[in-house]
Formats: structure tokens, C-alpha cells, sequence
């Protein structure tokens, strides 16, 4: 048995699995997304009535200054996977 049997090995970086559109009502539900400064770069906070949630922002979307208001209809969710692992991510189609 070596070193790394028994360690769990992944990808060297993320694979695009799928997008996704928020839904109709999720749209109606969302009174704004806003760009703000996070540990690792900058996310986007999704805010609605009940509260809000955040998304990291795509790679794509890094010249987005903080404060921005985004247009939700040209938001998109870029789902990714690498090994076992997970995450999502918000890719911003607007200008």
C-alpha cells in the first residue's frame, strides 16, 4: 500500500457540468444581486425577501467592480465538479 491509496485524488481543475437559469419565480422572488468583496475574491449576494445567499462569482465575471447591481435575468449558475467535490458559481452574460 503507498502513500497516496489512501488519499482521495482529484481533478487538477473544475469541469463545467451544467448551467442553469433561475426559474420565473425565482426571479419574481429576487429583489436584487449585488457584487461584494468575499475572502477568495468577490461574490455576488442574491437578496430577497426572506433574506439573501451568496454565489462566488465565475472567473469570467472578475472585472465586476464591488457595488455592482446586476440584471438577475443575465445571471446564470455554472455548476462544477472536480473529483467528489462540488461547487457553483455565478456567471454574469450582461455588459
Amino acid at each position: 500500500m503507498g502513500l497516496l491509496d489512501s488519499k482521495t485524488l482529484y481533478n487538477k481543475s473544475w469541469e463545467e457540468v451544467s448551467r442553469e437559469n433561475f426559474s420565473e419565480s425565482e426571479l419574481n422572488e429576487i429583489e436584487e444581486i449585488k457584487v461584494v468583496p468575499a475572502q477568495y475574491g468577490k461574490s455576488a449576494r442574491v437578496s430577497t425577501p426572506n433574506g439573501y445567499c451568496f454565489y462566488s462569482l465565475s472567473r469570467e465575471c472578475a472585472d465586476l467592480p464591488v457595488d455592482s447591481v446586476l440584471n438577475k435575468e443575465k445571471c446564470v449558475i455554472v455548476h462544477l465538479q472536480r473529483g467528489d467535490q462540488e461547487t457553483d458559481k455565478l456567471l454574469y452574460l450582461g455588459e
